[in-house]
């Protein structure tokens, strides 16, 4: 989703990239045959699919209104994207009102200007094929794109490298810098990280990789400095930006519950671990959560957090609490 000047709010829509894409099981031996298998079946899961397309909701309409479980959501289809593709990712030039996105299984960077309602397809972003994450099932395409001042989008496309989509010119400019992951330099296998969260600061672009690594892009530099991982595990499931200038990070894949960390962009405190996602009102109620796909600022600093599994529920973080001595609670059985 992104927010245009207006508080109208633009979705993209596509399959349920979150469901087990069905794999074939028996399969002929040869040189990287699962990869050409997995390739196979994920175009098969999307083989007829009329293609994800861009809705429109309008905010500061009906803002009174009560929509109840049967009811239809309010929204306006402004743009069909690409058959057989779900959209995976967007951003939005809110000067120019320009949506940018990235379709998936096949890659392609597109634009839709809002407006003229006209959408191009600049093709294939990604000349490889690859399955290194964030699910081994899927093939690794880019999971963010965000739009720079200038009016470039920035990403990391082939080989994990930074690149810049020129509006002008129509393509992409690569710089020399990789996000932080493992690149598998010894293995007869071609595999790299993507990103799956960026953020614009000023000259600062804070990023994460589906390997798990939080880093910095530095636009005065083009330069990119690896902050580490605040997890063994791989995967940053979602990440904001606080309005006290820490990054609040869901971490964790999803064979474990995820953990959710502060780091301090002044870069003082290093990565803070607030732990388990739980709530505990009792007797009134009491709810501790294990998977999160979202994570948001509010308007007052609120950290708000949705829960992707079971019957999700809307968490909030409000930062400025303080942990307890040696970061545990020792009222907790152990």
């Amino acid at each position: 989703m992104v927010e245009d000047n207006e508080g109208n709010i633009y979705l993209g829509t596509g399959l349920n990239l979150l469901d087990e894409i069905p794999l074939t099981r028996d399969i002929p031996g040869g040189h990287r045959q699962i990869e050409t298998q997995l390739w196979e079946d994920i175009q098969t899961y999307h083989k007829g699919y009329s293609g994800g397309r861009i809705l429109q909701f309008k905010s500061n309409e009906d803002s009174e209104k009560v929509f109840l479980s049967d009811d239809e959501a309010d929204v306006k289809e402004i743009g069909h994207v690409l058959k057989e593709n779900s959209v995976y990712a967007m951003t939005i030039d809110k000067k120019n009102s320009i949506i940018y996105g990235i379709t998936y299984p096949d890659a392609h960077f597109f634009s839709l200007d809002l407006n003229s309602n006209t959408l191009k397809d600049f093709g294939e972003m990604l000349d490889t094929l690859t399955y290194s994450g964030p699910e081994r099932s899927w093939r690794s395409i880019p999971r963010a794109l965000v739009c720079l001042e200038n009016g470039k989008v920035l990403t990391a496309a082939n080989e994990g490298f930074i690149v810049l989509f020129n509006p002008e010119t129509s393509e992409f400019e690569y710089t020399a810098e990789r996000i932080p992951g493992e690149y598998w330099e010894s293995w007869n296998y071609t595999g790299y990280p993507v990103v799956e969260q960026l953020i614009a600061d000023g000259d600062n672009i804070w990023g994460s990789t589906s390997d798990g690594f939080i880093f910095r892009f530095d636009l005065k530099d083009n330069r990119i400095y690896d902050l580490g991982k605040p997890r063994v595990s791989r995967r940053i499931r979602a990440m904001t930006l606080g309005h006290d200038h820490q990054l609040y990070i869901i971490a964790g894949e999803q064979g474990e519950p995820c953990k959710l960390f502060s780091y301090a962009t002044c870069g003082t405190k290093g990565f803070v671990n607030w732990s388990y996602i739980s709530v505990d009102h009792s007797p009134y109620y009491a709810k501790r959560a294990y998977q999160f796909e979202a994570i948001s600022t509010g308007i007052d600093g609120t950290i708000f957090i949705g829960e992707s599994d079971r019957r999700g529920k809307l968490f909030l973080f409000m930062p400025g609490g303080k942990l307890f001595p040696g970061g545990l609670n020792p009222k907790n059985p152990r």
